[in-house]
């Protein structure tokens, strides 16, 4: 979602008849803009260990178990 209106940003801050304006550069920026946007979102993380997320659910489970929970 933040690309996308990163580049709609980048687009609709354009003055002026499209005849006056660089397409090539405006493109050239955007696509730019893009890809450092979705590089940055992605994160990497690193596993948690199996014992550790396994006591962690059933402690939940036990916590939790007077039935199904309304939204």
């Amino acid at each position: 979602m933040e690309v996308r209106r990163a580049a709609n940003e980048e687009l609709r801050s354009l003055k002026g008849a499209s005849a006056e304006v660089d397409a090539d550069a405006t493109e050239a920026h955007t696509k730019d803009r893009i890809l450092a946007l979705s590089r940055s979102s992605f994160k990497k993380v690193p596993d948690a260990p199996l014992g550790e997320v396994l006591k962690r659910k059933l402690k939940r489970r036990a916590d939790g178990a007077t039935g199904r929970r309304s939204r």
